[in-house]
């Protein structure tokens, strides 16, 4: 049902060659997102990582419809639904991107992404799950992230606490996650990288992370090559 809203959409906006009446088209895509908004928790439940990929799919083309039709009381209802993923008990892909997609919408903030950050990052959660996650919070444009100084602080802390075996083994999902940016966006992570090393990184979080003379630059220096290898380019 997501998957039909997408051309549906585009012909109540800019109609078609048969020159379709809007009036006809609007009522049957009002229905079918309510059945969609209805069972999209449900539908997240219990897959796999193939599943979560062409149900994360399936979302991102809803996602395109609601901007196309750009209909208020339809974004607002789906917005509360995405809210819902943040914290369900689905796939680390799909709670990801829903991350991502209410950070672009504005609907979450600095604060709200450190804490979310953290938390799927976090020691307890499970390595897989969390590279799955932050797979998930890397889809589309770099110049979002870029800018987020808490996401690298935290995404250098994981990287740290990754054993060897346990790095080598989500090397490629990392890398795959980082290959959809552009190159200038991974040059300017590139300078992120940089900045971790000689320790002159600034927060605009209002002093939240403000530098401590505590900082053991020596041990941080330590993932420069880690994340230098996953964005694949040179330090």
């Amino acid at each position: 049902m997501m998957d039909a809203v997408l051309p549906l959409a585009r012909i109540a906006r800019y109609s078609d060659v048969r020159k379709t009446a809007v009036e006809s088209v609007l009522p049957i895509l009002h229905g079918m997102f309510d059945r969609i908004i209805v069972g999209l928790n449900a539908a997240c439940s219990a897959l796999d990582d193939s599943a979560a990929e062409e149900m994360l799919e399936s979302i991102a083309r809803t996602q395109e419809a609601l901007d196309i039709l750009n209909d208020g009381a339809l974004i607002s209802d789906w917005e509360v639904q995405i809210h819902r993923l943040l914290t369900s008990e689905v796939h680390g892909l799909i709670r990801g991107w829903a991350c991502r997609l209410l950070l672009e919408k504005n609907e979450i903030g600095t604060e709200e992404l450190e804490r979310l950050t953290r938390l799927e990052l976090s020691p307890v959660t499970e390595t897989s799950v969390a590279a799955s996650w932050l797979t998930g919070l890397l889809k589309g444009s770099g110049l979002l992230l870029i800018h987020q100084e808490i996401l690298w602080q935290i995404l250098d802390e994981w990287l740290q606490r990754l054993q060897n075996e346990l790095f080598v083994e989500l090397l490629p999902v990392l890398r795959r996650a980082f290959s959809g940016f552009t190159g200038s966006e991974r040059r300017q992570m590139g300078e992120k990288v940089k900045q971790l090393k000689q320790g002159t990184k600034e927060t605009r979080d209002s002093g939240r992370l403000n530098k401590s003379d505590n900082v053991d630059h020596e041990r941080a220096a330590k993932v420069l090559p880690v994340l230098a290898e996953i964005m694949g380019v040179r330090q």
